[in-house]
């Protein structure tokens, strides 16, 4: 195995990881984020984030960005960050658990699929293309026809589509951004700036408005705060710095296609954290992912 290879098989492996990740923090976001504001709960975990990117930074000391990378890393952390991860949480209360699950966690990437091709030339095989094209399919499966029970906890809204599609546009637009600052620098390090960017254009803004005490008046709830800082070191890890990496290792459509599969690993996880069962359509979209996944990793 050449060097190329394994790195494949690393940005492959970080690439699904993250969409675990996602997925299960996807959920615990939204149990969290009912009695939170978008901004604050934005502010709170960018900062969190970075606490944690900052002792990795400490111990693992890689080299230092130079200016040119870092203001694009710092452009793409207040798109996708302070805007991206806002219009997020904003959504999190007018969403049902899969129209959130497509809107914004597959959206962004199946998105930066389009964008990558569009905007850094990139082309993948025929056969990657098939495997993205299982993926669309296992989403569809999983998501339409759009079927909301009356017991839904939460019904889904049109201010709710509105912020997603937002969302969407935004953590697209930024990791094209952030993809060429990749090549050449460390992925810890660009994750690190794309998360203090977030927190400083929001602390900002908090300052500005007189916030800052309500945004983090909730945390000061013991078990509250260690559920949410859990639940952020999860995202940050799993989510925020795999993905990165992954971007950097594979094309961004082979990356953006795995890190698309949140709907359908968020329904094992319901299943497991709120006792909900399957249905045999969302059983076909399984088949239909280890499908897209196997041409994907074969062909990339």
């Amino acid at each position: 195995m050449n060097d190329i290879e394994a790195k494949t098989i690393l940005g492959i492996g970080a690439a699904l990881l993250s969409t675990f990740s996602w997925a299960l923090g996807g959920i615990l976001f939204k149990q969290l984020g009912e009695k939170l504001e978008p901004l604050g709960m934005t502010w709170v975990k960018s900062s969190i984030s970075v606490l944690i990117l900052g002792v990795c930074l400490l111990v693992l000391r890689p080299a230092l960005p130079n200016m040119a990378q870092f203001w694009r890393l710092v452009l793409s952390g207040f798109i996708g960050i302070a805007i991206g991860d806002t219009l997020f949480f904003a959504a999190l209360g007018h969403l049902s658990p899969l129209i959130l699950a497509l809107l914004l966690l597959a959206g962004p990437d199946l998105f930066s699929v389009v964008l990558g091709v569009l905007c850094l030339g990139e082309m993948p095989s025929w056969q990657v293309f098939v495997g993205i094209f299982f993926l669309v399919a296992a989403i569809s499966c999983v998501v339409f026809p759009l079927q909301i029970s009356d017991d839904e906890k939460v019904k889904t809204t049109v201010l709710g589509v509105v912020f997603g599609l937002l969302s969407l546009v935004a953590t697209s637009v930024s990791m094209v951004i952030a993809k060429p600052a990749l090549k050449e620098m460390s992925v810890l390090f660009a994750t690190c700036i794309r998360m203090l960017a977030g927190s400083v254009s929001l602390l900002l803004w908090g300052l500005m408005s007189g916030r800052i005490g309500t945004w983090c008046r909730p945390f000061r709830q013991g078990e509250y705060g260690l559920k949410f800082v859990g639940t952020v070191a999860i995202v940050t890890i799993g989510g925020f710095w795999l993905s990165l990496y992954a971007v950097k290792a594979v094309q961004l459509a082979v990356a953006s296609a795995l890190m698309s599969l949140e709907p359908v690993l968020i329904l094992p996880l319901l299943m497991v954290i709120e006792k909900r069962w399957l249905t045999r359509r969302e059983c076909c979209s399984g088949l239909l992912t280890l499908v897209g996944i196997v041409l994907i990793c074969l062909f990339a």
